[in-house]
């Protein structure tokens, strides 16, 4: 079988500097929402309202907005830098390159590390059209799971065997639209057959539909037990304001999983 890369095309790849805009549009927004918040809340207190009351609104308004478009851009750049390779021998990998290109801070780093990304996705692909074999740290594709359509893309959970012999699950992105889409698809899915895999109900909404119901319930005791309204003993306060902090961290986790399809 002939060895063949599968890729998001040059004119649909974003590692040449559209993420690293986007990251400056959104640390941009933000500051401009922080100023606009700041100004309408000294407007809305010539009318009476509490510039406390304001001031948090908009914060809470502005932090939900700014980490919605993280969370875009960050899987806009997920999906992007995902490589598949299949060698001569019909096995099936898939690379991140982000992996390649090491981790910097800031935007400035994030910008350096976007060029990087860039150089070491032309020349894995350079070096395996030259030999056919795959990366180095390229992990195989053992078996696929699950396939859910998302979107722009497929989020993939697999069980993949890493360059260094582990096996392990593994969430990957396939990207829609391209010449490859099919083809690809139809590789995975011969994956998803073997070894007796079976596609399983998805009871990640259920969970996340739960986990809500708990912290609007903790939510609630938290303010009946506040001191300022007091319907409840305020003793209980405290202990429910910590159990409301981990509640939404388990909504956050479970979404998160519930969206890299896992």
């Amino acid at each position: 079988m002939r060895a063949k890369a599968f890729c998001v095309t040059k004119k649909k790849n974003r590692l040449t500097g559209g993420i690293t805009l986007s990251v400056w549009g959104i640390a941009g927004l933000m500051m401009a929402l922080t100023v606009i918040t700041v100004a309408l809340s000294f407007f809305l207190a010539s009318y009476g309202i509490a510039m406390e009351q304001s001031l948090l609104a908009g914060c809470l308004l502005a932090s939900a907005l700014g980490i919605w478009l993280a969370a875009r851009t960050g899987n806009r750049a997920m999906r992007n830098a995902m490589l598949f390779f299949r060698d001569e021998e019909d096995h099936l990998y898939v690379q991140d390159i982000r992996q390649l290109a090491g981790y910097r801070r800031g935007i400035l780093g994030y910008a350096q590390m976007e060029r990087e990304m860039g150089r070491r996705r032309e020349e894995v692909l350079r070096q395996f059209e030259k030999s056919g074999v795959p990366p180095v740290g390229a992990a195989e594709i053992l078996k696929v799971d699950s396939i859910r359509e998302q979107g722009q893309g497929y989020a993939l959970v697999c069980r993949v065997r890493y360059s260094h012999g582990a096996v392990g699950k593994y969430t990957c992105f396939l990207v829609k639209g391209e010449p490859y889409e099919r083809e690809l698809l139809w590789e995975l899915e011969r994956r998803r057959s073997w070894q007796g895999a079976e596609l399983r109900e998805d009871k990640g909404p259920i969970h996340i539909l739960i986990s809500l119901a708990v912290f609007l319930a903790v939510t609630g005791v938290c303010v009946m037990s506040h001191p300022a309204v007091a319907l409840l003993p305020t003793v209980i306060y405290f202990p429910c304001l910590g159990l409301d902090f981990i509640a939404v961290w388990v909504l956050v986790y479970l979404i998160v999983k519930w969206r890299r399809g896992e």
